[in-house]
């Protein structure tokens, strides 16, 4: 197989779609564990992630956006980290095989971090270093970090991947329709404090459709030349007819793919509401694939991009439901500028800041301002 990084020089990457969604509708209960289901029902999780190999993804990402251990512990398999981590990486690589790239999904916990929440930097390190040396183990070629509404969770995850694995690392957050995150924190103060991390992708998923997040992206190429990537949701939920429902199209979300390629996006995927196939309403990852390899000046577009932007030189479905309770709990408990003051990030740029760190570089990046 391709190496990630030589691959994401030479062309764009198609990755895949949603996951939580399918699961429901293929057995998964209300309320229910979807990583649980990667021991109690594998050949479902292979059978979706099988779709997307079909439908032209060249990234497909194990089903353990809540695989860790503060998420597990809702279902009491908190002692089970490694096993259904590992164990998702094995599925995703029956499908995928080693023509294809398998990345491990890493989703918020769910805690705030301290003083906002109860949850200390360094025990976020090691939650999600639990699952970084699960998926280094099970073959994993990346990381993935998806839906983050804190960047400084966001950070700890990215510190952790760096201590416990040499894996590339794709580092995403999720933003409202006024262009922050629950906390306050724009695209391009995430964008800048990820580049200073070193990650290999920036980029966002969830919150909004392609449109939505096609403005975010362009923030972000104003301060960083580092690769992007899209994962859009088939548009903004819906409430037809007593079902939720996403309306955007396959001709709606692949219409921005040429805008995507020329700010640099190298991944382009799908969130809540993308599936392999057809259907009514949400769009199709197949769509994805079809309208890069029928663009105008795909071959161009799959060359390695270059930025025309100079690096910066200052250092700097459950989602939604995990979406709404912070934004609640933020009108409740952090009024305004307590909030925008936790993510006035300004990464040190000491020994190691750019590369995640050691772990005294990692304690001078752990607060907002250093400290």
């Amino acid at each position: 197989m391709a190496d990630f990084r030589e691959a994401l020089a030479k062309q764009v990457l198609i990755l895949d779609g949603a996951m939580g969604t399918m699961l429901q509708e293929r057995g998964l209960a209300p309320g229910g564990c979807p990583e649980a289901m990667n021991e109690s029902a594998p050949e479902v999780v292979v059978g979706i992630h099988r779709e997307y190999v079909e439908a032209g993804a060249d990234i497909i990402v194990t089903n353990t956006f809540g695989g860790s251990s503060a998420k597990l512990g809702h279902y009491g398999l908190q002692d089970r980290v490694y096993d259904l981590n590992a164990r998702a990486v094995e599925l995703a690589r029956q499908a995928a095989g080693h023509d294809r790239f398998v990345a491990g999904s890493i989703g918020p916990t769910g805690r705030f971090l301290t003083p906002v929440g109860d949850a200390d930097f360094d025990e976020m390190v090691a939650v999600f270093g639990e699952q970084v040396r699960a998926f280094a183990e099970a073959g994993a070629d990346l990381v993935t970090m998806e839906t983050f509404l804190d960047i400084r969770e966001l950070r700890a995850a990215v510190i952790a991947a760096r201590e416990f694995s040499s894996l590339p690392i794709v580092a995403q957050m999720t933003f409202d329709d006024g262009g922050r995150s629950v906390l306050g924190t724009p695209p391009e103060a995430a964008a800048v404090t990820l580049d200073a991390l070193g990650v290999d992708v920036i980029g966002s998923n969830c919150g909004l459709g392609i449109d939505g997040i096609y403005a975010l992206l362009e923030k972000m190429r104003a301060v960083t030349s580092r690769p992007l990537i899209s994962q859009a949701n088939a548009g903004l939920p819906e409430l037809r007819n007593g079902v939720t429902v996403f309306p955007g199209t396959p001709e709606e979300m692949t219409a921005y793919h040429d805008r995507l390629l020329a700010i640099g996006v190298r991944i382009i995927g799908g969130c809540c509401g993308t599936t392999p196939h057809p259907r009514p309403y949400p769009c199709y990852a197949s769509g994805f694939a079809g309208a890069l390899d029928g663009m105008a000046g795909a071959a161009a577009a799959r060359l390695p991009f270059q930025s025309q932007h100079r690096r910066p030189h200052w250092g700097g479905c459950s989602l939604c439901r995990d979406r709404r309770a912070h934004q609640s709990y933020r009108q409740e408990k952090v009024h305004g500028r307590t909030a925008r003051g936790q993510d006035r990030l300004y990464p040190s740029r000491g020994p190691g800041a750019g590369r995640g760190g050691s772990y005294p570089a990692r304690r001078q990046l752990r607060y907002a301002g250093g400290g």
